[in-house]
């Protein structure tokens, strides 16, 4: 999370966790992290600065995470309601 945080400095709005690890059936030996990280900026510049940081994780072997802007999130939050 530090690298992340660090990485995608103020452009980062929120990080969500979401899957079997933010429930009762996590299996720490099965489960991986899924992470959705809203960001303000999402272009390919913004990407860019977060891609060192995206490699690492998929090497510790968890899923990458799904990146979306705060726009995408408000547009898209009438196919779930």
């Amino acid at each position: 999370m530090e690298r992340l945080k660090q990485a995608a400095g103020i452009n980062l709005h929120a990080v969500i966790l979401y899957g079997s690890a933010a429930s009762s059936e996590f299996h720490e030996n099965f489960s991986d992290l899924n992470l959705l990280c809203l960001l303000h900026d999402l272009s390919a510049s913004a990407m860019l600065v977060l891609s060192d940081t995206v490699e690492w994780w998929k090497k510790q072997k968890q899923s990458v995470p799904l990146l979306l802007s705060v726009d995408e999130l408000t547009h898209a939050a009438d196919v779930f309601a």
